[in-house]
């Protein structure tokens, strides 16, 4: 009996712990609508940590900024007279933007992007860059300690005049990615709600480049690291949770993403109540308090706990009596209070 109850035990902690394995069924189909709230700010406890039944805690969210990812039928999108995109199996529609996906079907299944549909910010019309050389956004089964390495290569024409002459302008948009699968476990949401994930570290080089008669005219790029958490639960596609990192230092997070919602699903997110943005900076006047417009009242308080100084509005300036250890006390007119510890 007892031999018996342990292998259930060890067979309850196999499942457990076992990992996700994301496959072509966990993508996304036309139809599908995803809400992200992300947190500019992001004021948590939140470490990136790799390796095997890992455990992630997301201790709060604040609703900075709101992105909604569709997944429409490319004949919706305005550019379906391509014949590229008349091949494509569904766009992703962000804001004015659109990326043309298509499902590759083959000893290993694959999406593509084919062509990045946008607005041309002169004129107003559709522009499309189609694919020279297409961009794989994911190869699939996604299992923990893949590692995957792609570019994909964009191309669109201009026509123009210089100096009197038509000319053309081509503009060619590079994607360079480099993904590796490092962790899987669980992600642990503000209300408790958790979920199996596996997580992926992507480091992106993006660049734009353009030439008239082969002589460049713009030259840009960007790089961006970051993490998502995907999931195989079935009511749920791809990335439920993404944050931004430094790419300096790759431990620090510079913003989180969370799934608020999908298809008219409601996560396990439960917002925190945003605190109006409170900057602290030393400078010869003192200790100058700055807000985002918002009217608080400021209290300097000392270690002992006694109130030194007290002001209000949206500016102010303390002038600490001594060197040492201080605590900075803000109160919102509706009576949020936040801390903040100054060293003076």
């Amino acid at each position: 009996m007892r031999a018996t109850i342990i292998t259930l035990v060890l067979l309850i902690e196999g499942v457990v712990g076992a990992q996700p394995v994301i496959t072509e069924v966990n993508s996304p189909q036309v139809g599908d609508v995803a809400v992200y709230v992300i947190d500019t700010l992001p004021d948590t406890n939140f470490v990136p940590l790799a390796g095997s039944n890992v455990r992630w805690y997301i201790n709060t969210i604040k609703d900075h900024k709101i992105d909604t990812f569709e997944y429409v039928d490319v004949t919706t999108t305005g550019y379906d007279t391509s014949t590229v995109v008349a091949s494509c199996d569904y766009a992703i529609k962000i804001g004015p933007q659109y990326m043309f996906v298509k499902k590759v079907r083959g000893a290993v299944n694959a999406e593509v992007a084919m062509a990045i549909g946008g607005i041309d910010p002169r004129t107003g019309e559709p522009l499309l860059a189609t694919a020279t050389d297409p961009d794989t956004i994911a190869l699939f089964p996604i299992t923990y300690g893949d590692v995957f390495v792609d570019t994909g290569v964009f191309q669109a024409t201009k026509d123009t005049v210089i100096l009197g002459a038509p000319q053309q302008i081509l503009i060619t948009i590079t994607i360079v990615h480099n993904d590796s699968v490092n962790g899987y476990g669980k992600i642990y949401f503000p209300t408790g709600d958790s979920m199996s994930v596996l997580m992926t570290k992507n480091y992106r080089s993006f660049r734009v480049r353009a030439t008239v008669a082969g002589v460049p005219v713009y030259n840009y790029s960007v790089y961006v690291l970051d993490i998502n958490f995907v999931t195989d639960a079935p009511d749920y596609r791809y990335a439920v949770a993404s944050a931004s990192l430094d790419i300096n230092k790759q431990d620090s997070v510079k913003g989180i993403s969370v799934l608020y919602k999908f298809a008219g699903l409601t996560s396990g997110i439960e917002l925190a109540p945003s605190f109006p943005i409170v900057s602290i900076i030393r400078t010869f006047k003192g200790i100058e308090v700055f807000t985002d417009g918002s009217e608080m009242v400021f209290e300097l308080i000392n270690v002992e706990g006694r109130t030194i100084a007290r002001s209000s509005g949206n500016y102010t300036a303390f002038s600490p009596p001594s060197k040492g250890l201080y605590i900075l006390k803000a109160t919102t007119i509706d009576g949020k209070e936040k801390t903040f510890k100054i060293s003076w």
